[in-house]
């Protein structure tokens, strides 16, 4: 899925103030003339003319690292779910419903005495674990499971459809395992890369202190962590080979993963991750697995074990004591990003939540942020950029005819969804208590990791979506060839049902037309009409 570029953001941040209906009914103007900035002359800035009131009253929160007009229709839906969260966990509901889990999750969440007084308590039976690892089974298992909390060591798996057969759900293999960003993060030869390595060594080194190691203890394993990330790193693809989905397509049964890595057994491996029976899988980078394979016999047992439990923490630091929620965002977030102020709880809570609950607050969210009369506006502007592609398409002096039919053929086949799902996922598997936070946010992760497991083998459900109705954003799909447009980015400034043609082709025309264009740059372009990736 592709994702807004920065470009957009700029496009999104030009418009002043579309219409908006107050708590009262009273209809906003859609646009104001004061707020452009008449001190700039359009014809020398533009960007100026027309941003720079907005610029200056919305400064850069000190809990951000950027703020446009996508982070505060963020804020808005936070606060709209923080209501609904407060609502739910202030009354009693029956036990497995779905406002029983919004309520007891906030619940959790927001109890910070509770959270601080467990500590790693909630952990301590996976850390244990880890430490009974004795061979490359126990390390597979545990590799398993750390899988089904998306947490991606020592490598990532998941469910999608098959590239080159769009109707197939598949199990991917794919490089991971690492702690900073980017595999070139490990190897760059600038200052402020290796700034950023010192600070992650110091982050490994302080994460240990706090589960308890001396500082010589905790300096050794953050160097074996650290020795064992660069053997990865060195085995992955950079980002731009990445882009190429020919480069990452490989694929084949579990005898030829077995050849690849013949010191894992892999039929064992998808067991314990909990999949269905299957014929094939996809691989993106052999050479990783290749590298991985070898790594079995060369690290040590006491290194692997260091490696594991500091990514079990990593991916639950959020949801821990206050201890290390300030280590991860000290790092991941001021090191990395230049936030100065960690969120509060409550936003951290919601953003949470969004995850692990994300269809249930999304029926409530569109409850009061999307109207049928927005559908059915958005449905006539994007009919409207897909009539304005086709003539450009036509008028492409160089391109072939062959290439122009193949071209509206697509374009034509293009599957749009607005505002929400058709059909809502259903959570009643889930449980959510009042206990730890951890335990919760973990287990709504493999809640939402078995579903995935579950499409091995069927056919591919053309009505799920993969963002949420809150979700500010949108998104190109290759293999369904769709484009997808979240409740939560169809409202001012970027759409307003109530606002000039002017206004709104302005905002959400411009982010239509961005995911449009998706279907047709150097990856979408590789896959045909019905999502299949072609040569």
């Amino acid at each position: 899925m592709y994702m807004r570029s920065l470009l957009l953001l700029a496009l999104a941040g030009s418009l002043a103030a579309c219409s908006d209906k107050t708590e009262d009914g009273l209809v906003v103007q859609a646009f104001d003339p004061a707020s452009l900035d008449s001190t700039f002359r359009p014809g020398d800035d533009f960007y100026r003319f027309v941003n720079n009131k907005w610029i200056n009253a919305h400064p850069i929160p000190s809990d951000r690292s950027r703020f446009a007009t996508f982070d505060l229709l963020n804020e808005n839906s936070l606060t709209t779910l923080r209501a609904v969260m407060e609502q739910a966990a202030a009354t009693t509901h029956k036990a497995g419903s779905n406002e029983q889990k919004v309520g007891d999750f906030w619940a959790s969440g927001m109890d910070s005495v509770a959270i601080n007084e467990q500590g790693l308590a909630p952990l301590q039976p996976y850390l244990d674990k880890i430490d009974a690892m004795s061979s490359t089974a126990d390390l597979m298992e545990m590799a398993a499971w750390m899988n089904t909390l998306y947490a991606g060591a020592p490598f990532f798996t998941w469910v999608g459809q098959d590239d080159k057969n769009s109707t197939q759900q598949v199990m991917n293999l794919n490089q991971g395992g690492l702690g900073l960003p980017d595999r070139d993060d490990y190897f760059r030869k600038d200052m402020k890369s290796a700034e950023i390595r010192q600070a992650y060594m110091q982050h490994l080194k302080n994460v240990w202190m706090l589960m308890g190691e001396e500082e010589a203890g905790a300096a050794a394993k953050a160097n074996a962590i650290y020795a064992i990330e660069v053997q990865m790193a060195n085995a992955s693809m950079d980002r731009v080979m990445r882009r190429d989905p020919h480069a990452t397509y490989h694929k084949m049964d579990i005898a030829g993963l077995t050849a690849i890595a013949p010191s894992v057994d892999w039929s064992a491996f998808f067991k314990q991750l909990g999949a269905p029976a299957f014929d094939s899988l996809l691989v993106g980078q052999p050479d990783f697995f290749r590298a991985f394979n070898n790594m079995l016999s060369t690290v040590s047992m006491d290194d692997w074990k260091s490696y594991m439990k500091f990514h079990l923490i990593r991916n639950t630091s959020e949801y821990l004591s206050d201890d290390f929620v300030a280590a991860d965002f000290d790092f991941y977030q001021k090191t990395l990003r230049g936030v100065e102020q960690l969120k509060p709880r409550w936003k951290r809570v919601v953003e949470t939540a969004n995850f692990s609950l994300g269809e249930v607050l999304g029926q409530e969210y569109v409850k009061t942020a999307f109207s049928p009369e927005s559908k059915e506006r958005m449905v006539q502007m994007v009919d409207d950029l897909k009539a304005s592609m086709k003539v450009r398409i036509d008028e492409l002096d160089w391109m072939s005819a062959e290439t122009k039919a193949k071209a509206q053929e697509k374009l034509a086949s293009f599957n749009v969804k607005i505002g929400y799902p058709d059909k809502w996922r259903d959570y009643s598997g889930l449980d959510i208590d009042r206990n730890a936070y951890v335990l919760n946010v973990m287990r709504s992760t493999e809640f939402e990791y078995k579903r995935t497991l579950a499409k091995i083998g069927q056919p591919v459900d053309k009505t799920e979506w993969g963002m949420t109705p809150q979700t500010v954003n949108a998104y190109y799909d290759p293999s369904n060839n769709e484009i997808v447009f979240p409740a939560a980015i169809l409202q001012p400034p970027f759409f307003d049902p109530n606002a000039d043609d002017a206004l709104n082709y302005g905002g959400i025309g411009a982010v239509i037309g961005h995911e449009i264009t998706h279907g047709f740059d150097d990856q979408g372009r590789q896959y045909d009409a019905r999502g299949n990736l072609v040569q």
